[in-house]
């Protein structure tokens, strides 16, 4: 008698034919297939059939396909999208896997991720998070050459201005912008504000405000000594017409004096009396009376105005002695000129000689050296003989430039009749 054989164990079932058995099939049921007279199942990861029972012998996949395998997943670093069962590789930016193609689907990124997506580098004004590996945006304060964190004080240049290690659109009160290096600078000591360096660029004084004679303002720790101060921070030379009174600073102490509209203004009871020297400064009774002693006061008192008032008749005086002097230079240089003008006047103008009264001078000069008037070697105690000099420069076309000039007599022996005669007939 045939009996069935017991079914294996193993996932792949085969049907043997008995020759005694009455249920020898003809073919293999669905999911099996014959191979060498025995059925055998297919690979579960076939659907739809198979040749053999390995997952290559499908007739098609039930889940993925992996290089002309079945699979039932794809496996790390590739992926089955878009309805097509074969899995493909990610995106090369993606590390760890992903759920799709593109950059935007990696489970985890190489590299970098910016707005979701997988990259290869940051973009510009972005900076790279290595916790992360986000790329996150720079502060706005940052220049294009990026950062290298997201803070104003991590820019590799600033956009605008740098402050200290911070870069800055605007300089915070009490520094001005230096342009030439795009600096915040600070201010002077003495200003809230400045547009430049020094004091006397300030917008606005942290202690006093001094105003000079010119109107050039100046912030100062304290006001000058012999100065005035005005509406309590503004120092002045001289106390304004609105607030002419002023406090004795021998009284009070202070090194300069507020100016008030009244002495009352000034808020100290002792301050209640005037010397007529100095009409508008506050002071005591016993101030005036010691001031009266001395003098008038001028001696003691500590009013600013005269001192100005001494500076600016000593300058008045300069000014005067320079006028003075230039005056007296330009009139001494002006007779200079009129007196040349004058000599130059009178000199006799030259009158032309005729050549006969040319030749008459020259045959006078000969008959008085031969009648020996001319030797004064023979003649010691004899007259001298007046010498008639005629430099050839002197004539110019039968003009006698100045012929006077040139007869000398010695003062003491004047000229015979014979030889004034002979100077007689040469003119």
């Amino acid at each position: 008698m045939f009996t069935r054989a017991r079914m294996p164990s193993h996932a792949t079932r085969t049907y043997r034919f008995a020759s005694h058995l009455g249920e020898c099939v003809t073919g293999c049921p669905s999911m099996w297939t014959r191979s060498g007279g025995v059925c055998v199942q297919c690979h579960s990861e076939c659907a739809g059939g198979c040749t053999g029972s390995s997952p290559t012998e499908c007739v098609r996949c039930a889940s993925h396909v992996l290089g002309g395998e079945c699979v039932e997943s794809c496996p790390t670093g590739t992926v089955a999208a878009n309805g097509d069962p074969n899995c493909r590789a990610c995106n090369s930016e993606c590390i760890g896997g992903c759920v799709g193609l593109t950059s935007s689907n990696c489970t985890a990124c190489r590299t970098a991720r910016y707005n979701g997506a997988c990259i290869a580098q940051c973009p510009l004004r972005t900076t790279l998070n290595t916790a992360t590996l986000q790329c996150e945006s720079c502060s706005a304060q940052c220049s294009d050459e990026g950062c290298f964190g997201t803070s104003a004080v991590e820019c590799r240049s600033c956009a605008n201005l740098r402050f200290g290690d911070l870069c800055v659109s605007a300089c915070p009160v009490g520094h001005y912008v230096d342009y030439a290096e795009g600096l915040c600078v600070e201010c002077d000591p003495e200003c809230v504000d400045c547009t430049g360096p020094g004091s006397f660029a300030c917008g606005s004084c942290v202690h006093f405000t001094d105003v000079t004679v010119e109107g050039t303002r100046q912030c100062m720790s304290a006001c000058s000594s012999g100065t005035f101060v005005l509406s309590g921070t503004t120092c002045v030379a001289q106390c304004p017409p609105a607030t002419p009174y002023y406090a004795d600073t021998r009284v009070t102490g202070e090194p300069v004096a507020a100016c008030a509209a009244t002495c009352s203004d000034l808020n100290d009871t002792r301050l209640d009396a005037m010397h007529p020297s100095a009409p508008f400064r506050c002071t005591t009774s016993d101030m005036v009376a010691t001031d009266s002693a001395n003098g008038g006061g001028n001696d003691a008192t500590s009013d600013s105005a005269f001192m100005w008032i001494a500076v600016a008749i000593a300058a008045a005086f300069v000014v005067i002695a320079l006028v003075v002097a230039v005056a007296v230079t330009t009139r001494r240089r002006k007779g200079s000129a009129e007196l040349e003008q004058d000599r130059h006047r009178d000199l006799p103008t030259p009158s032309p000689l005729s050549p006969g009264l040319v030749e008459s001078m020259h045959t006078s000069r000969r008959l008085s050296d031969s009648s020996g008037m001319g030797n004064t070697a023979s003649s010691p105690s004899s007259f001298y003989n007046p010498v008639y000099v005629t430099p050839p420069s002197l004539f110019a076309n039968g003009i006698l430039l100045s012929h006077q000039h040139y007869f000398c007599h010695p003062p003491t022996h004047p000229p015979t009749h014979r030889s004034f005669a002979s100077f007689a007939h040469a003119f």
